[in-house]
C-alpha cells in the first residue's frame, strides 16, 4: 500500500474529493492538519480518525525545557532553515511569544516524527506557508521521506510540476525533453512574446483586486474562516482567530478608501529606469522562499542606493495588494531617494519591456522579462533563475555592481535559450491545474492529478529506476 500524507495549506472540499481519487487509484490517504476544527471537519466527510494527526498545541504541554531543546535540536538538523527563521517565516507564529513558538514547533517535532514513522508514511504532498509545512519538511528529510510542493509553472497556465523540500529551486527531472516538447515550447515562447497574455492566475487576481468591488464575495469567505476559527478561540496559530480576522476584512477596506480618496502613485517619468515589482504580504513565495529580504521597504532603499544616478526606480505594487498595506506604508516606499511609485494597473509587460532591468523578491514578473530578454534579478533559488538574463542574487551587498552591469548589457535576443529551458519544464511538469481557488476540480483535472501524484511517487520511491535523479531530489 502507498501511504501517503496530505498537509494542505487551506482545506477546502476539492482536496478531500482529491483524496478519495487517491484512494481508488491505491493510495493509502493520511492527513496533517493545523487545527482541531480541520480534523473534525475531515471526519465529518469521512476520513478516518485514526488516518488524522491534529497538531494543535494542547493547553497543557507535558514537556520540560530540556525536552524541548532537543526536539528542537533534532528539528535543525544543523541546517537552514533554523528554528529563529522558521518563526519569522510563519505569518501568525512570529507575532507569539518566544517560549510559546518554541514549544510549538518541539510539540510538532515530538508528534510528527511518531505519526510520520508509526504509518509508514513513505511520501507527503505539503506546502511552504506555515511553521508546521516547514518542519514537516526537514523532518522528513531527516527521515528519508520524499515531502514535495505541487507547484505551478506560471508560464505557461495550467502546468505544474513537484519540488523537493520547502524551497521553489527546482521541479523534480522526470526525463530529458523530447522532439515534442520542443515543439511545443517554441508555440508557447512565441505566443507569449506577440501577444503578451496575462496567466490565468493573473487575470483572476486582476478582477478580484478591488477591494471594495469583491465585497461580497470576501464577506462569505469571512463568515466560512469565522466558523472554523469559532470552534476553538484561543488557537491562532495554524489559523486566523474570528477577531484577527474581522480586523484584517476591515482594514483591506479602509486601506482601499483612504487610496482612493487620497492617491499616492505617480506618473511615469521621462528617465530610463530600473523596475521593482512589490510582492504582496504576507506571502509564502517572499516571506519564506526570499527570508532574508522579506523587509520590501529595506531592499527598496538598497536597489535605489545601487542604482546609477541616469536611472530612476520604480516601484510597481502588485494589484492584489491594494489595500494590503497602509497608506503611510506606501509612502515610505515612495520618500526612498530615487524611487518613482508607479500605479498598480499600469500595464506589467508595458514596464517590463522598456524598463532596463527587473527586480523582484521571487514574482513571476522576473521569469516574464526572461522571455522578452530583459534582464532581472531575483533574490531567492526559483526554478526559473535557470532562464537567461534571470539573475540570482544570494547577497543583496553585490546589487552595486550588478544593477550597473545589467544596465550596461541591455536586452538582448535568447529565444534560443527560453525555448530550451521551457521545453526541459515541460518534460518535468503535467498538465491540468493544482490549485482549486479558481474553482472546483473537473473529473479531468482530478483525473490529471491521480495520474502525476502516482508518477512523482514511484519516481521517488525507486531511487534505482530513477536513474538520473538530482542529489537534491534523492535527498
Amino acid at each position: 500500500m502507498k501511504n501517503v500524507a496530505l498537509l494542505p495549506s487551506h482545506l477546502e472540499p476539492g482536496q478531500y474529493t482529491l483524496a478519495q481519487r487517491f484512494e481508488q487509484a491505491g493510495f493509502r490517504i493520511f492527513w496533517i492538519t493545523h487545527t482541531t476544527f480541520d480534523r473534525l471537519w475531515l471526519i465529518r466527510l469521512g476520513a478516518p480518525a485514526d488516518r488524522i494527526l491534529d497538531t494543535t498545541l494542547p493547553d497543557s504541554l507535558q514537556m520540560t525545557e530540556a525536552e524541548i531543546d532537543a526536539c528542537l535540536l533534532r528539528l535543525e538538523a544543523g541546517a537552514a532553515p533554523f528554528i529563529n527563521d522558521i518563526i519569522e517565516m510563519d505569518r501568525r507564529l512570529k507575532h507569539k511569544s518566544y517560549a510559546f513558538a518554541r514549544a510549538y514547533l518541539a510539540h510538532i517535532e515530538k508528534v510528527l516524527t511518531d505519526f510520520l514513522t508509526r504509518n509508514a508514511i513513505r511520501y507527503v504532498s505539503n506546502g511552504r506557508d506555515t511553521a508546521l509545512h516547514l518542519a514537516c519538511h526537514k523532518i522528513c528529510q531527516r527521515l528519508g521521506i520524499p515531502s514535495v510542493v505541487p507547484t505551478i509553472m506560471r508560464i505557461p497556465d495550467n502546468r505544474f510540476g513537484f519540488c523537493v523540500g520547502y524551497r521553489e529551486a527546482e521541479f523534480v527531472r522526470l526525463g530529458a525533453p523530447d522532439r515534442d516538447d520542443f515543439d511545443e515550447a517554441r508555440r508557447l515562447v512565441k505566443q507569449f512574446r506577440e501577444k503578451k497574455t496575462l496567466s490565468e492566475t493573473s487575470q483572476f487576481e486582476r478582477r478580484n483586486s478591488r477591494y471594495l468591488r469583491r465585497l461580497i464575495p470576501d464577506l462569505k469567505r469571512f463568515l466560512t474562516l469565522a466558523y472554523r476559527a469559532s470552534h476553538r478561540p484561543g488557537d491562532d496559530v495554524g489559523r486566523y482567530s474570528m477577531p484577527q480576522l474581522l480586523k484584517m476584512f476591515l482594514r483591506k477596506r479602509i486601506n482601499a478608501l483612504h487610496l482612493k480618496a487620497a492617491p499616492v502613485w505617480e506618473p511615469r517619468g521621462n528617465r530610463p529606469y530600473v523596475l521593482y515589482g512589490l510582492q504582496m504580504q504576507p506571502e509564502s513565495s517572499i516571506d519564506v522562499l526570499a527570508s532574508f529580504v522579506s523587509n520590501q521597504t529595506n531592499l527598496i532603499a538598497l536597489i535605489a542606493k545601487s542604482t546609477p544616478c541616469t536611472h530612476e526606480v520604480y516601484v510597481k505594487p502588485h494589484p492584489e495588494y491594494v489595500g494590503g498595506v497602509a497608506r503611510g506604508h506606501l509612502l515610505a516606499i515612495k520618500r526612498i531617494p530615487g524611487v518613482r511609485l508607479v500605479s498598480p494597473f499600469l500595464s506589467s509587460h508595458q514596464l517590463i519591456m522598456q524598463a532596463a532591468v527587473v527586480l523582484t523578491p521571487t514574482g513571476t514578473m522576473a521569469m516574464e522579462s526572461a522571455f522578452f530578454g530583459v534582464p532581472s534579478v531575483i533574490f531567492a533559488e526559483e526554478f526559473f533563475r535557470g532562464l537567461p538574463s534571470v539573475n540570482y542574487c544570494a547577497n543583496p551587498n553585490e546589487l552595486p555592481k550588478l544593477i550597473p552591469k545589467l544596465i550596461a548589457t541591455g536586452r538582448r535576443e535568447v529565444f534560443d535559450s527560453v525555448v530550451d529551458f521551457v521545453a526541459d519544464y515541460l518534460a518535468r511538469s503535467f498538465p491540468g491545474r493544482v490549485t482549486n481557488y479558481l474553482g472546483p476540480y473537473t473529473e479531468e483535472e482530478l483525473a490529471s492529478l491521480v495520474h502525476a501524484y502516482s508518477i512523482v511517487y514511484d519516481y521517488l520511491n525507486d531511487p534505482q529506476r530513477a536513474g538520473s535523479c538530482s542529489e537534491e531530489v534523492l535527498a
